[in-house]
């Protein structure tokens, strides 16, 4: 055996050594002190190591001491413990639960196998309960109240904090004066209340009143069932009153991200109603060209109808996406438009009028030259023929002022 397996081997030998030491030790337990009934029933034994057994029998025998006072308390009839200080009859046999334990003071536990430890808490009557902190009361079935001043009525609710109350059945109130009284509920946070069943009511005074609504933030409610409302620091609240609503304020904005490194996304600023997207060229790859004047043919044949969402009033004006995806292949498939791509068609097509307005403009100021210059040999045909007509007149009346003399010398 080389020297590490002999190593291994002496301390597994210590090890072994040990364990029937610790085992020889405990199975030498001596007894100190013993009190038995007259039955020889052990009701008390004390032992060398400070081990101690408190013995009886669950159903027999009356309560050891009642009334107020500081006591260490074994009731072996209900297998009940007290330690700590009764200021009445907190303690008294009706105030006793089967298997309660209490610690502290003023303390009643009068649901079986039920807790409370701290000052003045109450487990009233269902058991499998818990209250602890400062009058706390945790009187549903299987709940559990911890805090200050915090009610668990509803069964297996729980109450924590201060001043928070769980009525609904497996309800849940935390923070400082929150209230859960719809079944399922949650309300976390200050002043919050989740009053319908299943809803959640997290932040500063929110309320969630309808059937699996959820409240969040500050100052919101939500009052159609599965609605959803979210409220930032503004005074004003907001509320979402229509049946499966969302609705939500951020003063200071809102940032939508798609990317894990937030990079892209869309930004709605404060007290703007337009999205800012992510479109730096950055972001963007495989360029190409594209045909303005092929893009202005399609449009001319693409059909825009005016038309409304199947089961609302609202009337829309545009293409429906399978033709727009017919025409351009563009987006995520022929269901959807995406918003960006109507933006970039009318813009191509925007620069494709301009070039064909820039080429008329041309056009139309050479011929507005040609014109010009058809317009100044007009003139001048026309001037020199007012000048053929004054000589073409003069000549005439050079021949009637000969034909004149001429029949004058006749004569």
């Amino acid at each position: 055996m080389n020297r590490l397996g002999r190593v291994l081997a002496a301390n597994a030998v210590l090890l072994t050594a040990g364990l029937m030491l610790r085992a020889a030790t405990v199975a030498a337990q001596t007894p100190l002190l013993e009190v038995e009934r007259g039955d020889a029933t052990k009701v008390l034994q004390v032992y060398d190591d400070a081990g101690l057994v408190v013995g009886g029998s669950s159903g027999a025998g009356a309560i050891p001491a009642k009334g107020a006072g500081v006591r260490l308390m074994w009731y072996p009839g209900k297998a009940a413990f007290r330690a700590g200080q009764a200021d009445g009859t907190e303690w008294d046999d009706a105030n006793v639960g089967e298997g309660s334990v209490a610690f502290g003071r003023s303390n009643i536990v009068r649901g079986s196998n039920s807790l409370a430890i701290g000052f003045g808490n109450s487990v009233p009557g269902n058991g499998n309960s818990i209250a602890t902190g400062n009058n706390s009361k945790a009187s549903g079935g299987n709940s559990v109240a911890m805090g200050n001043q915090v009610t668990a009525s509803g069964f297996f609710a729980v109450a924590l904090g201060s001043a928070t109350t769980s009525d609904g059945t497996a309800s849940t109130a935390m923070g400082s004066g929150t209230t859960a009284s719809g079944d399922n509920s949650t309300a976390m946070g200050s002043g919050t209340k989740a009053l319908g069943t299943s809803s959640t009511a997290m932040g500063a005074n929110t309320t969630a009143v309808g059937t699996g609504t959820i409240a969040l933030g500050s100052n919101a409610a939500a009052f159609g069932n599965g609605s959803f409302a979210f409220g930032d620091v503004s005074t004003t609240a907001v509320i979402s009153a229509l049946e499966s609503q969302f609705v939500a304020r951020a003063s200071g904005g809102f940032r939508f991200r798609t990317s894990f490194d937030l990079s892209t996304g869309c930004d709605l600023p404060g007290g703007s109603g337009t999205f800012a997207c992510t479109s730096s060229r950055l972001a963007k790859e495989r360029f190409e060209e594209v045909d303005g004047d092929t893009v202005l043919a399609k449009l001319a044949t693409l059909p825009i109808q005016r038309w409304s969402y199947r089961g609302l009033p609202t009337r829309h004006i545009g293409p429906v996406a399978e033709d727009f995806y017919a025409a351009f292949g563009l987006g995520e498939g022929p269901t959807t438009i995406s918003t960006v791509d109507p933006d970039g068609i009318s813009l191509l097509a925007v620069q494709a009028l301009a070039r064909r307005t820039a080429a008329l403009q041309n056009e139309n100021a050479a011929l507005k030259g040609e014109n010009t210059g058809l317009r100044a040999a007009i003139a001048a045909v026309e001037t020199n023929e007012a000048g053929v007509r004054a000589e073409l007149d003069a000549l005439r009346a050079e021949v009637q002022r000969l034909a004149g003399e001429r029949s004058h010398t006749q004569r």
